[in-house]
C-alpha cells in the first residue's frame, strides 16, 4: 500500500491493528495517524463487529427497522434481544451459530439487499503509475497510485 505514497514523497509507517479491535478503538486509532483507511475486513473475523453495526443499534444502521411498528417492531425487538445474547455469549462456536441465524434473519427481512454489480470502464492517464483494481472493494488500490515523473 505504501509504495505509491512513498513515490509521492510521503513518509509511510504502516500500523496494523489486531482483528476484532477496529470498531471499538476507531477514535484512538484515528488520533494515532495523519491518514488511515480500512474496510470491514479487519473485524470480520467475528460477526459481532458487523451484524449489530449493520442492523442493530450500532454506528451504521441505515435501515428503517429501528422505526418499525406493529409486528415488525416486535420482530425487531426480538432480533435486538438475540443480538445482545450473542454479544454476551462466551462460547465462540455457539456464538458463531447464533450470528449465522441472526444474519439469515436479517437477510430474510430484506434489511440488506444483495449488491448488484455493473459493467464499467475505468480510464487513467499515462502519467499515473501503480494502477491496479481491488476486486473485493470494487475500486482502485489508492495507496499504490502515484504520479510518474
Amino acid at each position: 500500500m505504501g509504495d505509491g505514497l512513498k513515490k509521492a514523497g510521503f513518509v509511510v509507517n504502516v500500523s496494523y491493528k489486531p482483528s476484532g479491535t477496529w470498531n471499538a478503538n476507531l477514535e484512538k486509532y484515528k488520533a494515532e495517524t495523519d491518514l488511515f483507511g480500512s474496510g470491514w475486513g479487519p473485524d470480520w473475523a467475528n460477526a459481532s463487529t458487523v451484524v449489530p453495526e449493520m442492523w442493530g443499534q450500532g454506528c451504521c444502521n441505515y435501515t428503517s427497522n429501528m422505526k418499525a411498528v406493529g409486528a415488525q417492531a416486535a420482530s425487531y425487538k426480538l432480533f435486538i434481544s438475540n443480538v445482545n445474547k450473542a454479544l454476551n455469549e462466551l462460547d465462540r462456536n455457539k456464538q458463531a451459530s447464533m450470528w449465522k441465524k441472526l444474519n439469515q434473519f436479517g437477510m430474510d427481512q430484506y434489511w440488506y439487499v444483495y449488491t448488484a454489480f455493473t459493467k464499467t470502464q475505468d480510464y487513467w492517464g499515462s502519467k499515473v503509475g501503480g494502477v491496479d483494481f481491488w476486486d473485493p472493494q470494487g475500486t482502485w488500490i489508492f495507496g499504490n497510485l502515484y504520479v510518474k515523473k
